[in-house]
């Protein structure tokens, strides 16, 4: 019974400082992403050995998909808030969700046009050797996880 007590007092305070580190405003978040970003984009710089042009074409990929986050995460979030705007009226009508949900797939496309857009721009920028490099890695993260 102590053991069992114990182990409940280690995930409860486990889970309380967890809880504690974690972001708690938007912001906190978005210094978090950037970290994220920025951490990824040294590791990206340092295993395809990239030249100050193509750091330069990574730095602007970087931040262009940074500035598309907070759009990201609104059009994530917003599903719940509009759905209760809808039943919030009373009745509700098949028309009436499907037509939300593909104005919120327009804008998926368009934010997922963006993205690859992005990464062919990077892409583009790389040597055939950089590219095989990237290709290894990529392929070493798949089967990693």
């Amino acid at each position: 019974m102590k053991r069992f007590i114990a182990m409940g007092a280690v995930l409860l305070v486990t889970g309380a400082a967890m809880y504690g580190c974690r972001p708690d405003s938007e912001e906190e978040r978005m210094k978090h992403a950037e970290r994220r970003a920025e951490w990824m984009a040294e590791k990206v710089t340092k295993e395809l050995k990239l030249s100050a042009e193509q750091q330069t074409t990574l730095q602007e990929v970087k931040g262009n998909l940074l500035s598309k986050r907070k759009e990201m995460k609104l059009l994530q979030s917003g599903v719940m808030d509009d759905l209760f705007s809808l039943t919030e009226k009373g009745t509700l009508t098949e028309e009436e969700v499907n037509s939300m949900f593909e104005a919120r797939e327009a804008q998926l496309k368009e934010l997922r046009t963006y993205a690859v857009t992005q990464y062919i721009a990077f892409h583009n920028s790389l040597t055939p050797e950089q590219r095989n490099t990237l290709r290894e890695r990529m392929a070493q993260f798949r089967n990693n996880h």
